[in-house]
């Protein structure tokens, strides 16, 4: 199926999607994931403060969080895990991945973690970009918040929303090469692949392509739009290396 819709986040409405730890199945990540999605940002965080997307388990406890994947208020990006213990653990890139040009133009934004390192690579349209890891610790921990995308979805008071486009929002439960990203980044998958644990297309729905099943329930009411990165995949993309 082509590529139809993306998902429209407003940050005024606070709006986010998201599912809670009973009903997810395979988010329970504790080791090595790589996460994707391509994003299209209307408010750069450094005006609207940090914008998550994707937050996995991440609570208000310092010590029990999970995993989350931003663009921070100096619009860099950065992937952050906690395992049992006080010190939040990050991997930020560089240099800012976003900018005043990049406002309404789409940009793939993915991270691979290997927990046993632990390292991880950030990338922007496919290409790695410069970070660097701040913590040791080898392992994500597993709590009862939910999985969010455009927001972190500590119970009861979600915020950090993210301003813009999201669509093709994939979990896996492995570390994916570069050439694996590259080869996959322009193209639907079919939610069958191998450690591929959510994959949310959002095709004007807000269904899991994977056989985890981890519908998604929206929150402040979004909307879809045919505004998407691809097929036409050199029309409106934002290639700011």
């Amino acid at each position: 199926m082509a590529n139809t819709h993306s998902l429209d986040l407003e940050l005024s409405s606070s709006q986010y999607a998201s599912i809670t730890d009973v009903a997810q199945t395979g988010l329970d990540i504790t080791g090595d994931i790589s996460l994707e999605a391509w994003i299209k940002i209307e408010q750069l965080p450094s005006v609207a403060g940090t914008a998550f997307l994707i937050s996995g388990k991440w609570t208000s406890d310092t010590g029990k969080r999970g995993y989350r994947f931003r663009i921070t208020t100096t619009d860099t990006l950065e992937f952050a895990w906690s395992g049992e213990g006080p010190t939040e653990n990050t991997l930020t890139s560089n240099a800012a991945i976003v900018d005043a040009g990049s406002v309404g133009k789409w940009v793939h934004v993915a991270v691979t973690f290997t927990a046993a390192t632990p390292t991880g690579v950030l990338y922007k349209n496919a290409a790695s970009v410069a970070s660097t890891v701040s913590g040791t610790q080898t392992s994500i921990n597993n709590n009862a918040e939910p999985y969010a995308i455009g927001a972190t979805n500590i119970t009861g008071t979600p915020a950090s929303f993210f301003d813009g486009l999201m669509d093709e929002v994939r979990v896996w439960n492995d570390v994916r090469t570069g050439a694996e990203i590259l080869s996959n980044y322009l193209a639907e998958l079919v939610g069958s692949e191998s450690n591929l644990v959510a994959y949310h297309k959002l095709n004007n729905d807000y269904l899991d392509e994977t056989s985890n099943n981890n519908d998604l329930t929206a929150s402040g009411s979004p909307a879809f739009t045919s505004d998407v990165p691809f097929p036409t995949a050199n029309k409106n993309h934002a290639f700011f290396m």
